[in-house]
This record gives structure tokens, C-alpha cells and sequence, in this order.
């Protein structure tokens, strides 16, 4: 219980703990059930990551033991490399909790979401963009994400993605740009694209791009520019 007694003295001290006589000690509850098993001293180190502390090791002997700062060192060495490792822990459990709750948004999104290397390469395609772009996982996974741009389109995102392997950099992330989309038969479609860079602090890990087909947005402008066209003639002749 890290709220009190010996763990949590060290827990709030950040600092080690030894008590040579358990029976004479208030800091250890259990000093009844510890002196039926014939235990007689104790100590207990902090773990920390960094300046935090993230547990408290404790130790038991039978045979009473007066402070010895050398144990102390060797034990308070061993919690130095167990907390990095907490942390290391703590840190892919919440990134296996993004990244279940990211594929389960992206799974039933309408749009099409595809995430790609700092190399610029594919590793994700939801439903959405294999529907859109005509391609299955498999055959998707490890190829250029420009591949799904128009070729007039490609060669400017393969200099940005040059930059972002470099420099973690990517100029256009968090905008919404229009460009060109290409299908695997060939085709070619207006998308709207917009970056998002996530990963290790200065230097990108990854790429998501969510994109949208605007093909019926376009039918629709150009059906409404037909439509003013066409009330302006109208009232042109109206007026002679």
C-alpha cells in the first residue's frame, strides 16, 4: 500500500528506508504476522523515472541488519534501471491504446485515411481508401503514397517527403490542399488531402492523410455556374 507505512514513507520521501528492527518500527503494519516468519529488518528503495516516483521495492531479511549503505547502493542501482523500464511500459501501453482506438475510427470512416512512413511509404489503408483507390491492403503496403496522386502531383510531395526523412519537417501538415487522386486502373479524380505528422518529438514517425473525393462537389459547382450562366442570359434578354 503505497498511501503508508514503509513504502509510502519512501513513496513521499523519494528516498531509501532501513529499518533494522521491525518489531520497534511503526512504519511496518504487519509487525505480528513479520515476526511469525522470523522476520527481522527491512528495507525499501525507491523506483523512479526520472525525478517521479512510479514504485517502491521492498526487502525482508530474518536476521537483523543494522544500516549498511552498500546494500543500500546496490539495491537503490538495480530500482535505477526498473524505472526507464516502467515508463518504457506505460508509454507502449498508451500508444497500443491510440493506435486500437485510431483503427477503430479509421475502420468506419467514409473517408479515405492512409498513413505512411518518414519515407514516404504506405503501412495503412482503411477500408475508405482501398474503396476509393481500387487497391487491397497487400498490394498497397510499402508502396510510395504519392503512387496516389496524378504523376503531374508526384514529384512535388516526393520533395516533401525527402525534407520530412530529413528533418521531421513537413511544410503543408494541418492544411487542406486540393490535388489530383489516381485509381489503380488508372483514372484520375479531384481529392482534397489533408497531412497529419505524429511520432518522436522532432522528428516524424509517421504520416496520416485523410482524403476526400470531391468529384460530385465539382459536378455540383460546375451544375450551379451552368445554372448563374444561364439566369444571366436570361436576364439580359428579359431586358432588351
Amino acid at each position: 500500500d503505497l498511501r503508508g507505512g514503509l513504502p509510502g514513507r519512501v513513496w513521499t520521501s523519494g528516498s531509501p528506508v532501513w529499518i533494522a528492527d521491525i518489531q520497534a518500527s511503526e512504519l511496518v503494519a504487519r509487525r505480528a504476522d513479520a515476526a511469525a516468519v522470523g522476520i527481522s529488518s527491512a528495507a525499501a528503495v525507491p523506483v523512479l523515472a526520472g525525478e517521479q516516483p512510479v514504485a517502491v521495492l521492498e526487502f525482508f531479511t530474518r536476521e537483523r541488519r543494522e544500516h549498511d549503505e552498500e546494500t543500500i547502493r546496490l539495491l537503490t542501482g538495480a530500482a535505477g534501471h526498473i524505472g526507464p523500464m516502467v515508463r518504457l511500459t506505460e508509454a507502449q501501453e498508451r500508444l497500443a491504446d491510440s493506435e486500437s482506438r485510431f483503427r477503430a475510427l479509421a475502420e468506419t470512416a467514409v473517408d479515405a485515411i492512409v498513413s505512411a512512413d518518414r519515407d514516404g511509404k504506405i503501412v495503412y489503408l482503411n477500408p475508405g481508401a482501398q474503396q476509393m483507390f481500387g487497391y487491397g491492403m497487400r498490394e498497397a503496403l510499402g508502396s510510395p503514397l504519392t503512387g496516389l496522386l496524378a504523376e503531374r502531383d508526384r514529384a512535388e510531395h516526393s520533395r516533401r517527403f525527402e525534407r520530412l526523412a530529413m528533418t521531421g519537417d513537413a511544410p503543408i501538415a494541418g492544411e487542406t490542399i486540393e490535388l489530383t487522386g489516381r485509381r489503380a486502373d488508372g483514372s484520375e479524380f479531384p481529392i482534397e488531402l489533408s497531412l497529419g505528422v505524429h511520432g518522436e518529438v522532432g522528428r516524424a514517425a509517421f504520416v496520416t492523410g485523410i482524403i476526400r473525393d470531391t468529384t460530385e462537389r465539382g459536378h455540383a459547382e460546375e451544375r450551379l455556374r451552368r445554372r448563374e450562366t444561364q439566369l444571366a442570359e436570361a436576364q439580359a434578354l428579359a431586358k432588351l
